[in-house]
């Protein structure tokens, strides 16, 4: 839960009612909230809460390997900033580019206030 919200802070929302605990039932309301967490993210591979809960050790190691790959990809590039009067609409372009020879397929989250919007995926073609 750590990692996940030191690369995506919007979680933190999300898994601050985890608690240390031996307790079955508690350690079962964590692995649910971690992975309805991960399923948020629409990572190539998202376990179910059973997984986390029960899996030998062995296979918790190869996911942590899996996420020490695939998080840093959520950390934030640039910041956009808007500017403008309340109640004011404001738009704002932003210029992508796809350097490789190959396309690429973005998958497209905004956290915050519901008023902004954006596709669910972004495709940019190759050169």
């Amino acid at each position: 839960a750590s990692v996940l919200c030191s690369h995506v802070p919007a979680l933190r929302s999300n898994l601050a009612g985890l608690k240390r605990s031996d307790d079955s039932e508690v350690m079962r309301k964590n692995a649910h909230a971690v992975a309805e967490a991960i399923h948020s993210l629409r990572l190539e591979y998202a376990p179910e809460p059973d997984f986390l809960y029960t899996a030998p050790g062995r296979d918790l190691m190869l996911f942590c390997v899996f996420l020490f790959n695939s998080m840093p990809s959520f950390v934030p590039k640039a910041m956009v900033e808007f500017e403008g009067r309340l109640n004011d609409g404001v738009t704002k372009h932003i210029e992508l580019s796809n350097p490789s020879n190959k396309p690429l397929v973005y998958s497209v989250r905004i956290s915050g206030s519901s008023q902004f919007k954006a596709a669910d995926t972004l495709k940019l073609n190759s050169r």
